[in-house]
């Protein structure tokens, strides 16, 4: 008797383990990566000089890329930790100087 309550716990405990870790299945892989394609794309100071890449391994989200605000790299992250279902979120995005050119005023005096 005590054999067989030691197995059933086994079991149990098991079971509870294993879906603790399940993976998530691809139609919530394919609704977090368009909830975090739209999310991105909607921060107000995302422009064409913006190079933002996203990974969705299960229910974690991993920000990859170069940004020209560094406000921007918080703004990104929060955006994609507030989608349901997503657990957690790697931020690996870096604020990329951006060289600006001279005006023709300043070009002008050089010469």
């Amino acid at each position: 008797m005590a054999i067989r309550k030691l197995i059933l716990t086994a079991i149990l405990a098991a079971t509870v383990a294993s879906s603790e870790n399940t993976p998530a299945s691809e139609g919530a892989k394919a609704r977090i990566a368009k909830e975090t394609r739209h999310e991105i794309l909607s921060l107000p100071y995302f422009d064409v000089l913006d190079n933002i890449e996203f990974r969705v391994d299960s229910y974690n989200v991993t920000l990859i890329g170069q940004v020209t605000r560094p406000t921007l790299k918080s703004d990104a992250q929060s955006a994609v930790r507030g989608i349901d279902g997503v657990e957690t979120s790697r931020c690996m995005l870096f604020a990329a100087s951006i060289r600006k050119w001279p005006s023709h005023e300043q070009r002008a005096r050089e010469m």
